[in-house]
């Protein structure tokens, strides 16, 4: 249990350096329904939640860190 607190802390002291490396931006509406360069290509454009109910300690504001991802 202490291991984990600590870990939870380190994140999010961690996450507090603005540009804390490692970590990537969520968000940013580059969805498009045709290939576009820097966009996400998706048959799919409106998204109406549904998803989890609380955000993991490995997304901090609005970045996200793919490697403390379990």
């Amino acid at each position: 249990m202490l291991k984990k607190f600590l870990i939870g802390l380190f994140v999010c002291v961690s996450a507090n350096a603005h540009e804390t490396a490692g970590y990537l931006p969520l968000g940013d509406g580059h969805i498009s329904t045709s290939a576009k360069a820097g966009y996400i290509f998706s048959c799919q454009t409106n998204f109406h939640g549904g998803g989890a109910y609380q955000d993991g300690n490995w997304i901090v504001g609005d970045k996200w860190n793919p490697n403390g991802k379990p």
